[in-house]
């Protein structure tokens, strides 16, 4: 085992670095001279450069790996399940299953959203941070179904679900518009679609 420490750091980019220095200071004695402490000089280069020189080039932080659309509806639906089983008022669950149907309808469109990154942020941050944090908040509460927590919860999301049917409604108003887009350009390749000649 030492065998091979010692084999695998006189090929370290350390040890050759150290090699290449203390050459180049000796050539520079031989044409110039250093004077009597020459080694000393040869010795703190090499040492200097196995210092210095990392022994192996940094890898890159990893990238974290964003879920699938797939993994998000999955949370979304278990977040309903999980108030339920909490025992939480049934408007209350009523509320988060009425966000939870919004989710899943921009869900289902999700590629539509690969050119506005930041609606998906939004999404992921409603299903991973926003209604956990709601739900925890009402499940530290003793008494739960207390009509003010309760109205709180349902309060909650009622503004996340309007958040993300404004998201849903832009996918279709995209929609829409691709559509006229494409209607515009086939009447302007084709001339009057049969629609036209209706009376």
């Amino acid at each position: 085992m030492p065998t091979n420490n010692a084999g695998s750091f006189f090929f370290s980019r350390k040890n050759l670095a150290g090699i290449a220095i203390a050459t180049l200071i000796i050539a520079l004695h031989l044409l110039i001279g250093l004077g009597v402490f020459w080694p000393i000089v040869a010795v703190a280069g090499y040492g200097a450069a196995v210092a210095l020189i990392p022994s192996k080039p940094q890898q890159q932080a990893s990238i974290p790996t964003l879920e699938s659309p797939a993994t998000l509806a999955a949370r979304a639906k278990e977040l309903v399940s999980s108030l339920s089983r909490h025992g939480a008022a049934t408007p209350a669950v009523e509320a988060l299953d009425d966000l939870n149907q919004s989710l899943q309808l921009v869900i289902e469109n999700w590629s539509r959203l690969n050119n506005f990154p930041e609606h998906q942020v939004t999404i992921r941050s409603i299903i991973n941070q926003y209604i956990p944090g709601v739900i925890d908040a009402y499940l530290s509460i003793p008494t739960r179904n207390d009509p003010r927590a309760v109205e709180d919860l349902i309060e909650s999301f009622t503004l996340l679900n309007s958040e993300t049917m404004k998201i849903f409604n832009a996918i279709q108003e995209q929609g829409l518009n691709n559509l006229e887009d494409h209607g515009r350009a086939l009447r302007m390749q084709f001339g009057q679609l049969p629609e036209d000649f209706k009376e």
